[in-house]
């Protein structure tokens, strides 16, 4: 089948022509794909460190005799601990737009920083002293 003489040439279309429309959609997918795929680590993270938070506590109760210590520390513990784990969410996202997607790495990265933030939140219960 022969083209239409009579059409644009490629480079006419525009700055964003069909090949770019594509990529683009393409790329917001993948950039989508992860950020669902963090999110749903999200459940298991948060379970983890509310498993290391409970376990800590029973060795620690003396935290129940300050219970506005205990809501404050836990509160401001887990705001802190999820804006934590955006940075994992951004730096998969940010990987993914330009085309890294690599599921070992995001299970690194989870496994990385589930230990670390576990490590924190037994350090901040145990070792406080109010």
């Amino acid at each position: 089948m022969k083209q239409n003489p009579f059409a644009s040439p490629p480079e006419m279309i525009g700055a964003s022509g069909p090949d770019e429309a594509g990529q683009a959609k393409a790329r917001e997918a993948r950039v989508g794909e992860e950020v669902i795929q963090w999110e749903k680590l999200r459940w298991i993270y948060n379970g983890i460190l509310v498993m290391v938070t409970l376990m800590c506590l029973v060795a620690r109760t003396d935290w129940f005799d300050a219970p506005l210590q205990l809501a404050v520390t836990l509160g401001f513990g887990g705001i802190a601990a999820n804006i934590c784990y955006g940075v994992g969410t951004i730096l998969g996202a940010y990987l993914a737009w330009i085309g890294f997607n690599n599921r070992h790495f995001r299970l690194v990265v989870f496994v990385l920083g589930t230990s670390f933030a576990s490590l924190l939140t037994a350090l901040t219960i145990l070792r406080s002293r109010f």
